[in-house]
């Protein structure tokens, strides 16, 4: 299905994972990724191909919840789309300790992620994924501090932040590229952007989505990224 919020200027194709909704087939955690990276197959290729014939510049790949996890792991097969974390987690096991294991001692921590990852195969190191984004890809965090499902240390901004990651220094931002943080307005953790929030993201995606430039070192880079929101 597909939804233009015609005040922001751009249009949101949204899909539903196998074996969601509607949809058929047995939800996996590869097969997630899979159809991420197929929404985004559809919107790049060539319309003689069946495609939208978009940019990758002018694509932008949002993850919500379980989605950030999914998001950069797509995203890394189309270079130059912007890739959207919102109120996600930096791993799904420290997403789910936070919830089930609020006050187990580190070693009941790593044992579940242990199992997440190899034996229930449902593990996503979204933090990995992430940081191995080439730099010049705009990313954008949108985040809940009082997130009451992805607590704060489990978030992927809590892991993020004060490596050099969010933001940028201002030095280094027009050839280096930079994560933008985008504090959400209110919770609860299952909803949809409010208005206030849907504005300034549009904000941020207008100012990073452009189209790759190179710059003084040779790099690639974007032109006018704001600062941390």
């Amino acid at each position: 299905m597909a939804r233009r919020w015609r005040e922001h200027g751009f249009s949101v194709l949204g899909v539903n994972y196998r074996g969601v909704s509607t949809s058929g087939g047995v939800a996996s955690r590869h097969g997630l990724v899979l159809d991420a990276v197929g929404a985004l197959a559809f919107l790049t290729a060539p319309a003689e191909r069946g495609g939208e014939g978009l940019p990758p510049h002018a694509v932008a790949l949002l993850g919500h919840s379980l989605g950030g996890g999914v998001a950069p792991e797509a995203a890394a097969f189309f270079p130059g789309v912007t890739v959207i974390s919102d109120r996600s987690f930096s791993r799904l096991s420290a997403a789910a300790g936070g919830l089930f294991l609020l006050d187990a001692p580190p070693w009941a921590r790593a044992l579940l992620r242990f199992v997440m990852a190899r034996f229930a195969c449902w593990e996503y190191d979204a933090i990995r994924h992430w940081r191995a984004l080439p730099p010049e890809t705009p990313k954008i965090v949108a985040f809940e501090p009082a997130d009451e499902v992805i607590r704060g240390p489990a978030q992927l901004h809590s892991e993020l932040r004060g490596k050099g990651f969010v933001p940028a220094p201002p030095a280094a931002r027009e050839e280096v590229g930079a994560v933008c943080a985008l504090e959400s307005l209110r919770f609860p953790h299952n909803r949809p952007f409010t208005d206030g929030e849907m504005a300034r993201l549009a904000t941020v995606m207008n100012a990073v989505m452009r189209e790759p430039q190179v710059g003084s070192s040779g790099g690639l880079w974007r032109p006018g990224l704001p600062a941390a929101f």
